[in-house]
């Protein structure tokens, strides 16, 4: 299975407002190129411009634009690098420092996403310096990486910083944050395979996958990145055990990690705030989990994190901000106004959040059925987002377009713009579990197509010609669904429209909802209960407010609901 590529997409309507919103904001005060590179006293090197890399470089791709400031950031990299090939100062022989190794591992993403973008060899020749001269030589050391939790001290704010040096390591407060770059180096492991890196991954996995993440208090965000990396490294080696331990740790998160909102609690444990660093990775975890597992409770859950998570932590200005832990202690969720925006860290991931949404539009692969000697080709849209894209199949090309509402409603125009298939291609649509099948229509010029519902999927065997039109159709209905998160307010729901969780502003005294049936239908996704004098709505429009508005947001969104 694969994803069609950015490159092959063309985005429009809500997805791209926001991904533009979010590439002018890191075009912006500290995102400038002349101002974006951090002094030696940084306690996070690399952290901050990798992050920023990683963010300008896709985005770049998913808007189709130049990318200048990427460039810029790249042409200046070389001369901020100490003699040893890396950031920040040289460090002590065996002292091991994890934020120092932690910010590394973003700019090795970055610098790999980079080099993939544009074939550039500087790009590919620092990730090998960093590679070489601060990771390899940590052979055996992550070994001794303190997993005591009697010997880690509590507390962290929202900005990790430097903690106790036990055994060798200088420690964070974002407990942790060693393992962020299996991430990076596992993705230089897919360009630049060699054996002692191989080595290394093998022992930072092994160590992370010892680590006790509730009795550490683990920070959920480098849990999950850790967990993409070690993904990553089971597409390379395709040893089942690696996606053995990405399975189990995520559901370890859906467990007791994650809010009712699709967010994250900071860390395991202790529901302070969320981080929409953690939120992107968990949205790119669930994405690879269908990939790979074919459940489609994944893509399901990927919609719900994209809808309800990132779509609350996009401020106004384009970046994106932490939020309290909705269910941890009460029904609401609202930001935390001294987190706004985490300009430093979140704003950049939230970049590479909306494009890989971009790039999890479409996905295709060629298979024989059984007694079949030709391959059929499959195409499957995997989410409603307004684009054109080209696609390159076994059977031919295809330039295909999407215009759709969903989810405030569930009707997806598909235009064939130009053909060159040459047999029936099978074209699947992701169906979530709320739809009744005997609800789903299809059909191609205006004619039914006769189609079957299977994992998730409603899909029909289709002669694709240029010029056809293909109109699906399913109702979006309200529905609950029971909290999810173990340590969550017990007797509550949340009230859907579709993947959409609604939410009512804040009242003096929490909403009971004493029959969603007798809910008002107002379009667009709102809902009004006459008699109580409440209206629920989305709650993914922050962005809209006003500034001084969105600051002060608060909606309820689990509720007491009367049968």
């Amino acid at each position: 299975m694969k994803f069609v590529s950015l490159l092959d997409i063309q985005i429009d309507g809500e997805l791209k407002m926001r991904a533009g919103q979010n590439y002018a904001r890191l075009h912006r005060d500290e995102f400038r190129p002349e101002v974006i590179f951090r002094d030696q006293e940084y306690s996070w090197p690399a952290d901050f411009e990798g992050r920023a890399l990683l963010a300008l470089t896709l985005l770049a791709q998913t808007l189709n634009v130049a990318g200048a400031n990427a460039h810029a950031i790249m042409r200046q990299l070389p001369s901020h690098l100490n003699s040893q090939g890396y950031m920040g100062p040289k460090l002590p022989k065996g002292l091991h420092d994890e934020q120092c190794l932690s910010g590394h591992g973003w700019l090795l993403r970055g610098l790999m996403e980079y080099y993939l973008w544009c074939g550039n060899n500087v790009a590919q020749d620092m990730a090998e310096g960093i590679v070489n001269k601060l990771f390899l030589p940590l052979r055996g050391a992550y070994e001794q990486y303190p997993l005591d939790p009697g010997s880690r001290k509590g507390g962290g704010e929202a900005i990790g910083s430097r903690a106790d040096v036990l055994d060798g390591w200088r420690l964070s407060t974002d407990v942790g944050c060693a393992f962020i770059p299996i991430d990076g180096l596992s993705q230089v492991y897919c360009v630049m395979p060699s054996n002692d890196l191989r080595l290394l991954l093998v022992e930072m996995i092994t160590r992370f996958t010892e680590a006790d993440k509730k009795g550490l208090q683990m920070q959920t965000h480098a849990t999950l990145s850790a967990l993409r990396g070690v993904l990553r490294f089971y597409e390379a080696t395709r040893l089942s055990e690696y996606l053995d331990i990405v399975q189990e740790t995520f559901d370890l998160y859906l467990r007791e990690g994650i809010t009712e909102n699709n967010e994250n609690y900071n860390w395991f444990g202790r529901p302070e705030w969320t981080e929409p660093c953690a939120v992107v990775d968990s949205f790119m975890l669930a994405m690879g989990l269908w990939k790979h597992l074919g459940d489609e409770k994944y893509l399901e859950l990927a919609q719900e994190i994209y809808y309800n998570g990132l779509g609350y932590e996009q401020r106004p200005n384009g970046g994106f901000g932490c939020n309290s832990c909705s269910g941890a202690q009460d029904a609401f969720v609202k930001p935390v106004e001294e987190l706004f925006e985490a300009w430093w860290c979140c704003s950049m991931r939230g970049g590479e959040g909306l494009s890989r949404a971009a790039e999890s539009i479409w996905a295709y692969r060629n298979f024989k059925d059984k007694g079949e000697s030709t391959p059929i080709a499959e195409l499957s849209v995997l989410f409603y987002f307004n684009n054109t894209a080209h696609i390159e199949l076994s059977v031919g090309k295809l330039e295909i377009q999407m215009r759709t509402e969903y989810p405030y409603d569930g009707q997806i125009d598909i235009a064939i713009l130009e053909s060159q298939v040459t047999r029936s291609v099978r074209l699947r649509f992701f169906i979530p579990d709320w739809v009744a099948e005997d609800q789903i229509a299809l059909t191609q010029n205006r004619a039914p197509v006769a189609g079957e519902r299977k994992n998730g999927f409603y899909e029909a065997l289709l002669q694709l010609e240029s010029g056809d039109k293909l109109f699906l159709s399913f109702p979006i209905t309200l529905h609950t669904r029971p909290t999810r998160n173990v340590h969550s307010l017990t007797g509550y729901q949340s009230l859907r429209h579709g993947p959409m969780i609604l939410g009512t502003r804040m009242r003096q005294r929490p909403v009971v909802v004493e029959n969603p049936k007798r809910l008002a239908y107002f379009g667009h996704a709102v809902y009004r209960d006459k008699t109580a004098d409440f209206s629920l709505a989305p709650i993914n429009d922050l962005i809209n407010l006003e500034p001084k508005d969105a600051v002060k947001d608060q909606r309820q969104i689990l509720f007491a609901v009367k049968p």
